[in-house]
């Protein structure tokens, strides 16, 4: 240092120790300013991040962890626990996450605002009883509120409601319009997915007067990125589970299924676009799929199809809250209105049995028309089964007698193939070359012309007729003989 420079130290007071203090803070501050201005790569999208929510802050509290002593369960604890939670609808909706996946263009934004109405009112909910009536509280980044509420009108209109009723719906089923607004369940930062506090905004608004009913529509919008597919769903899962806690409602999540999921119009749990974490999160998966003439599946009675009219499946591959495998339904929606029919559930047993008796139905029928099918021609003619099906059932009908494999006719034999399939009962209608046909009687038939002068009956004989001789003197020679023995014993 030179001599000008500790004159001024010296001047100031200040001391070596206290110059160099001031120095490091001095270069601290221009490397926060520069760290402000070139941020690197990590923290640029964490403070982006920050930016963009605005006021919307994170949520990263956590308690500490509980001791032993108050995790212990307590006798009123356990006599009051209860094995599910709040029942909204039965066998469909309860107070927890849930998600409904379908493909766009399907209608799943208009059913879930008729299933709303019907919660508002308590009527059934496609025939399932309403166990919890309430309003619901649907936030959408997708449709405008003025489009949700022209479908809530024409819906209403078509329900034939009461002006009471009507009433209630437009205080009871609410669109909270977020299109366009940045506004999400988490946020990116630092390589983590945090909560924003939207769920705990949503629980302080409505702690007074909570909806039994919460929507967020679409999922996509409330997330962060797809790239990080399983954690973007989880924490979004995590947050509704948030709101659950704290407003004891359902909330519901509408997905959109992916597109070869879509174009073949799966029905499992994990349709949805994206991971796994979605639905092994949620405690209720619907689906709702299209359905045309010529799929596989077939609606049920009644549920016909017409130039007016659109079917769809809703599915509910799972619900932990009720009992397993339960029935499809099928929705067919005329403009705003909305018909729900319930496919008939039978048994393993019962369905196995049911394709015995097509299998053998319709083997008779092709016997009686002349056609003679081999196994192969029979497993790829019956119509609405598997081959594989099929197969099965000749096996087992086969195996119990009811198909039997018989000569064909030799006037049928054109090829190496020499039997067919049929029925014993086609079979036996079968009339055979040693077989006696009345038909066939002549005119000099003495016993024809013996009946037909007597009036077609017959006198029954004096003697019974002998077939054979020789056996019948043996018989009376054997007979004499006892006859013999008895009379010179009694003597």
């Amino acid at each position: 240092m030179n001599a000008p420079a500790t004159e001024r130290i010296n001047a100031a007071g200040l001391s070596r120790a206290d110059l160099k203090k001031l120095m490091r803070q001095a270069l601290d501050e221009e490397e926060r300013q520069l760290e402000r201005q070139f941020p690197p790569a990590g923290e640029k999208s964490s403070r982006l991040a920050e930016e963009q929510m605005g006021d919307q802050g994170t949520q990263t509290e956590h308690s500490a962890p509980p001791t032993r002593h108050m995790l212990s369960i307590s006798e009123e604890e356990l006599a009051s626990a209860s094995l599910t939670p709040t029942c909204v609808v039965e066998e469909y909706l309860y107070a927890d996450v849930a998600t409904l996946s379908a493909p766009g263009g399907t209608g799943k934004t208009t059913l879930v605002l008729y299933e709303a109405i019907c919660l508002s009112v308590d009527r059934p909910v496609h025939g399932m009883r309403v166990k919890k009536p309430g309003w619901t509280l649907i936030i959408t980044a997708e449709d405008q509120r003025e489009r949700l509420v022209a479908r809530l009108r024409e819906i209403m209109n078509s329900m034939d409601l009461t002006a009471d009723e009507r009433k209630v719906v437009m205080q009871s089923v609410l669109p909270w319009d977020v299109t366009g607004e940045q506004l999400s369940l988490i946020v990116a930062m630092d390589g983590n997915l945090v909560l924003t506090t939207l769920a705990d905004d949503i629980i302080k608004t409505h702690q007074q007067d909570p909806p039994v009913l919460i929507i967020f529509d679409p999922l996509i919008s409330f997330g962060v990125s797809e790239t990080m597919v399983n954690d973007n769903e989880q924490a979004i899962v995590k947050a509704c589970r948030r709101i659950v806690k704290g407003l004891d409602c359902c909330v519901r999540l509408i997905a959109h299924t992916g597109k070869a999921n879509a174009r073949e119009k799966t029905l499992d749990q994990y349709s949805s676009r994206g991971g796994s974490a979605l639905s092994d999160g949620s405690r209720m998966v619907s689906v709702l799929q299209t359905w045309s003439a010529g799929d596989e599946m077939k609606p049920p009675a009644g549920c016909t199809p017409d130039g007016e009219a659109s079917i769809t499946i809703l599915a509910r591959p799972k619900l932990s809250y009720a009992k397993p495998n339960l029935p499809n339904l099928w929705i067919r929606r005329t403009g705003y209105t909305f018909e729900t029919f319930t496919d008939i559930q039978i048994s393993k047993e019962e369905r196995d049995e049911a394709i015995l008796d097509q299998v053998e139905r319709f083997l008779a029928s092709e016997v009686q028309q002349g056609h003679r099918h081999n196994k192969t021609s029979l497993e790829t003619s019956v119509p609405n089964l598997k081959r594989s099906e099929v197969r099965m059932a000749i096996a087992v009908l086969m195996a119990h007698g009811r198909i039997i494999e018989v000569d064909l006719p030799a006037e049928e034999i054109r090829t190496r193939r020499k039997t067919y399939l049929t029925t014993p009962a086609e079979f036996s209608r079968i009339p055979k070359d040693d077989e006696f046909d009345p038909a066939k009687e002549t005119a000099g038939n003495n016993a024809a012309a013996y009946r037909e002068n007597i009036g077609g009956s017959i006198s029954p004989p004096i003697f019974p007729p002998v077939s054979n001789a020789a056996a019948m003197s043996r018989q009376d020679s054997a007979e004499l003989a006892e006859l013999t023995d008895s009379r010179e014993k009694s003597c």
